[in-house]
C-alpha cells in the first residue's frame, strides 16, 4: 500500500458531518447511485445502533441523547450496553487507556486526490482499527454473514486506508442473544480486508471519473 499522510483529531460529530470530505457512508450512497438503485438508510436501526455506541463510548453524550429519547428505547439501549460490558474482552478493549475513542481521521486518497474522512470507534495508531456493531445475529457465523452482506469489509478497509494498522477488529453486539459479543479479528493481508480495499478503490476511482456523481453524493447529505 502507498504511504498516506493523515491527521488524527478530536472533533464534535456535528462538525465532522459538515466536512466535505468523502466518508464510508458516502461510499454507500455512491454505490447505489452508480448502480441506479435507490438508497434509503434504515433509520430506526441506525439510530438504535448509534445510541448503543454513545452509551458505550461517549457516556456523557449518551446522557444528552437519553433525555431526548423515549423511555422504552433508552432502557433497551442501556440494557444491551450493560450486557455487552459483561464480555471481558470487550470491557478490556473499552477500558484500555491507550485505545482512543471516536477519533476523526483525515487524509487524501493518493491515487485520486479525493479528500477522505472517518470517525473511528476505537483506534491505536498503526496498531488497531476497531468498529462496534449491533447485530441481529445470534452466532459468530451469523455476524460474519452480516459483515459480508453490509460491506463491513469495505468500511474497515476504508478506515485503514491512511492508518494502515496491523490489525482490524469488528465487534458484533447481539440484540437477539443478550450478552453475546462476536469478534472478527483480521490482519492487513486477510482476504476480507483485501476485498474491502478493492471495493473502496472501485468506487473512489469511478467518482474521480464522474465528478457529477461525486457532487450528487455530497449533496445527498443535505436532503
Amino acid at each position: 500500500m502507498l504511504k498516506v499522510n493523515y491527521k488524527i483529531i478530536t472533533m464534535p460529530e456535528e462538525y465532522y458531518r459538515r466536512l466535505p470530505a468523502l466518508s464510508n457512508s458516502d461510499l454507500t450512497v455512491a454505490k447505489h447511485l452508480l448502480a441506479g438503485i435507490p438508497y434509503s438508510k434504515p433509520m430506526a436501526a441506525f439510530r438504535f445502533g448509534r445510541a448503543v455506541h454513545l452509551c458505550l463510548l461517549e457516556p456523557e453524550r449518551w446522557q444528552q441523547w437519553k433525555a431526548e429519547t423515549d423511555q422504552v428505547t433508552a432502557q433497551k439501549v442501556e440494557l444491551l450496553a450493560a450486557a455487552a460490558r459483561q464480555n471481558t474482552a470487550l470491557e478490556k478493549l473499552l477500558a484500555r487507556c491507550y485505545t482512543r475513542k471516536e477519533q476523526v481521521v483525515l487524509w487524501q486518497d493518493p491515487i485520486t486526490k479525493i479528500d477522505c474522512k472517518a470517525r473511528i470507534d476505537l483506534l491505536r495508531e498503526r496498531q488497531l482499527v476497531a468498529d462496534l456493531k449491533t447485530t441481529r445475529a445470534a452466532s459468530l457465523e451469523g455476524f460474519i454473514s452480516d459483515a459480508e452482506r453490509f460491506d463491513y469489509d469495505r468500511q474497515l478497509a476504508f478506515y485503514g486506508m491512511a492508518l494502515q494498522p496491523k490489525r482490524y477488529l469488528l465487534a458484533g453486539i447481539s440484540k437477539k442473544k443478550l450478552g453475546s459479543v462476536y469478534f472478527i479479528s483480521l490482519a492487513q493481508d486477510d482476504h476480507f480486508i483485501l476485498r474491502g480495499r478493492q471495493k473502496v478503490a472501485a468506487i473512489i476511482r469511478t467518482l474521480q471519473k464522474q465528478p457529477a456523481v461525486l457532487r450528487q453524493v455530497l449533496a445527498a447529505r443535505e436532503v
